[in-house]
């Protein structure tokens, strides 16, 4: 990410991006309810100049099966939230540009994932920052967090690896290394042969790898 950011004085900053970006995301996974998890957010990406809100409108706008927009409100999104096991809608920085989010519950893991498209790098390295905040404070009920501003996961099924418990193995070769990734220790045995300039720091029950560029 750019930008200078530490966890617990680690820092997170000065990661090398491994090819060109096809599918930028964040993703976290995560025990509890899908409004309250929202919540939660919305109080955190708000640090980081995000809104469910649009900033000119007054209206959250949901997203349909088909992907357009569906004026809404905030009670009415966590009505959502509450009642369907996927649920689709923006945030904005200012009137544009907005970041996807698709919020999905599975058995007792909530999906959050973010697409980063569109973002500049500032902007990208703020939810991230932001996000990492967030799974710092939430470490208790945090299972995985991925952030690729580049891409490289795009053919990963991540929801196998932390949801569905399957192993992690580098040595394929249609598996990248995103910027970071943090998992809760007790699920570290499902990640194998990692690269070996991935940097791995245990702190308060989770495990934060970030990638370095080899050499």
């Amino acid at each position: 990410m750019g930008g200078e950011y530490t966890w617990h004085g680690q820092s997170l900053c000065g990661l090398v991006f491994q090819k060109e970006m096809s599918h930028r995301i964040a993703a976290l996974y995560r025990f509890g309810a899908s409004e309250l998890v929202v919540s939660e957010l919305r109080n955190v990406l708000h640090c980081a100049g995000a809104s469910l809100v649009h900033p000119q409108h007054g209206y959250i706008f949901v997203l349909d099966a088909e992907g357009d927009q569906v004026l809404s409100t905030e009670a009415a999104l966590f009505q959502l939230l509450h009642e369907q096991g996927e649920v689709s809608f923006q945030w904005w920085l200012d009137a544009m540009p907005s970041v996807y989010c698709r919020v999905r519950a599975i058995g007792d893991v909530i999906v959050v994932e973010f697409g980063l498209e569109g973002l500049t790098s500032r902007e990208r390295s703020l939810i991230g920052e932001a996000l990492l905040e967030y799974v710092r404070s939430e470490r208790e009920h945090v299972v995985a967090f991925v952030y690729d501003p580049e891409g490289v996961t795009e053919d990963c099924d991540m929801d196998a690896h932390f949801v569905r418990g399957e192993i992690l193995d580098w040595r394929r070769p249609d598996v990248g290394f995103p910027d970071v990734l943090v998992v809760r220790e007790s699920v570290q045995f499902r990640l194998k042969n990692a690269p070996s300039n991935v940097e791995r720091v245990s702190v308060d029950g989770l495990v934060v790898m970030k990638w370095r560029q080899p050499g």
